[in-house]
């Protein structure tokens, strides 16, 4: 993160990101093209039989009194149960509508799906590495901010509310060539929604959680944007390493905040620049004044 993202250490304090503002612009965003294949199409229409005796009896029960009378509902069931071609005559008639209807439906249900995705949930993301030298170029601005390390067994990560949860709990990403071409709204699970990614962004090996947006401790405008914050306990904190070309002052206010009390298992640690072999390297920890 950049240098002014101390207010975490300061604040205790996670932002979880809506994916809107995010740098990737197809974050959750649902892949797929139709909202279902020929084969599920079929097994709906099949079922809608029972639909169609539902609505039969509704029917049944316009008929003359007379008639009623004359011919009883389970025997007027009975003769349209004993002549499936009826049936399967009406379903014929109504496919081509309910297939030119379900096609239609398809954008609004992409749109309907990213509108929720996009509005609803917020991300944390977190990544196995602290050495990347892109990482430290994107998000730490050019190696002058900092990177906090957690421990992943705390249970603040793992929080979830059953053994479905989709949320409050990390998760790795999946990297995979992404296409709707072909893909129903059927084919889609948790993983594909939420955890996976372009393989181009694979280099950030990450990691997430993610949770309800109005589930936000308290909701900042920073330059017209909303920013929500969660907050994080110290003791999932385990390390800070600040950026190679961090200022001192920068350095200097971590080492300070790092001396408070609920603070003491925290390491400080300091990245390095190997410029023969041009990498990043993450220096052994201290407490000392000297960071």
């Amino acid at each position: 993160m950049t240098a002014a993202r101390t207010d975490v250490l300061r604040d205790l304090s996670l932002r979880f990101t809506q994916p809107g503002a995010l740098n990737d612009p197809f974050e959750l965003t649902p892949m797929f093209e139709q909202v279902m294949s020929e084969e599920k199409f079929g097994d709906t229409l099949e079922q809608s039989k029972g639909l169609i005796e539902d609505a039969l009896r509704e029917q049944y029960k316009e008929l003359p009194a007379e008639l009623r009378s004359r011919v009883p509902l389970e025997n007027f069931i009975s003769i349209v149960q004993a002549n499936p071609s009826l049936v399967d005559h009406a379903l014929s008639n109504i496919a081509p509508t309910f297939r030119a209807v379900i096609a239609a439906f398809a954008p609004q249900a992409k749109a309907m799906l990213t509108e929720t995705l996009q509005s609803k949930i917020g991300i944390l993301s977190l990544s196995e590495s602290a050495d990347h030298p892109l990482l430290w170029a994107h998000y730490a601005d050019s190696h002058k901010g900092l990177a906090i390390e957690f421990d992943v067994q705390h249970e603040y990560f793992d929080r979830r509310r059953s053994d479905r949860d989709e949320l409050y709990h990390l998760r790795q990403v999946k990297y995979a060539e992404r296409s709707s071409m072909g893909r129903t709204l059927f084919d889609l699970d948790g993983d594909d929604l939420l955890v996976t990614k372009s393989l181009s962004w694979s280099y950030e090996r990450e990691w997430r959680m993610l949770a309800p947006l109005d589930a936000a401790e308290s909701c900042r405008k920073i330059n017209g944007e909303a920013v929500y914050l969660f907050p994080v306990p110290a003791l999932a904190i385990t390390g800070v390493v600040l950026g190679a070309r961090v200022a001192d002052k920068v350095a200097d206010e971590v080492a300070e905040l790092l001396r408070l009390e609920h603070f003491r298992h925290t390491q400080l640690y300091r990245a390095e620049l190997d410029m023969n072999r041009q990498v990043v390297a993450i220096k052994k920890p201290s407490r000392s004044g000297d960071v």
